[in-house]
């Protein structure tokens, strides 16, 4: 549920947080995390880091 909530939450400080909890550095968003989350806030990760990569509907940020 957290992994979720990481995804799909317009929570920022939620995500910051579990990002955090987890020691998270990377998020990968791809054809199955959109599949899987289908309430994918991706835009937050704009705000929460910066892109890393980009390939197609491929991303890796780096988040703080």
């Amino acid at each position: 549920e957290e992994i979720k909530a990481m995804y799909e939450s317009n929570d920022t400080t939620l995500t910051k947080s579990l990002l955090q909890k987890y020691h998270v550095s990377l998020v990968f968003i791809g054809d199955l995390e959109r599949q899987k989350y289908t309430g994918l806030n991706e835009g937050k990760f704009n705000g929460l880091g910066k892109l890393l990569f980009q390939s197609g509907m491929t991303k890796i940020y780096k988040v703080d």
